[in-house]
């Protein structure tokens, strides 16, 4: 399991883009990682690595908080990277 420290813009943004990109499809980063399906309806990530990576992604939504950011202007930009689409219509 790759190790994540949330301590700047650019480790939230990778992390981001790690997460969409397995993934592979847009979601909400206020959901429960721990819920994510793939599209066979299996859980997207193995129940130790999904509670970690919950915690990370709260991890990144402190981060935002505590330096003004917007998280979902980052995953907009992370979405548009990997998607083409943009989730802020």
């Amino acid at each position: 399991m790759k190790a994540f420290y949330i301590s700047t813009t650019e480790a939230v943004t990778d992390f981001l883009f790690e997460i969409y990109t397995r993934k592979a499809s847009p979601f909400d980063p206020a959901e429960d990682l721990r819920t994510l399906r793939d599209i066979n309806g299996a859980p997207l990530f193995p129940a130790q690595e999904a509670e970690y990576l919950d915690n990370i992604m709260m991890e990144c939504f402190v981060y935002c908080v505590l330096n003004d950011l917007d998280i979902y202007t980052l995953v907009n930009k992370v979405q548009s990277k990997i998607f083409g689409i943009r989730t802020d219509a």
